[in-house]
């Protein structure tokens, strides 16, 4: 809880690193550690969203990508 009695909430990574919840989904630390750094591809923040690029050039937001609902063009 934070000072005002809301929830304050943290990833903690297998790592023993840690992330505030809202800070990661922005893609403002732990990239390595996002669905699209795991399965080797870049991860950039494009206009304030976590973006994935692929190697093609494509790109997507990483949760759509994680959702299934984009990948690699051809792939």
């Amino acid at each position: 809880e934070d000072e005002d009695g809301g929830q304050h909430g943290v990833c903690i990574f297998p790592d023993g690193s840690e992330c505030e919840e809202w800070a990661f989904f922005r893609g403002e630390c732990g990239a390595d550690k996002t669905y699209c750094a795991r399965q080797g591809y870049t991860l950039e923040v494009r206009d304030g969203v976590p973006t994935c690029v692929f190697p093609d050039g494509s790109s997507c937001p990483d949760v759509d990508y994680l959702h299934g609902e984009c990948g690699p063009e051809g792939g």
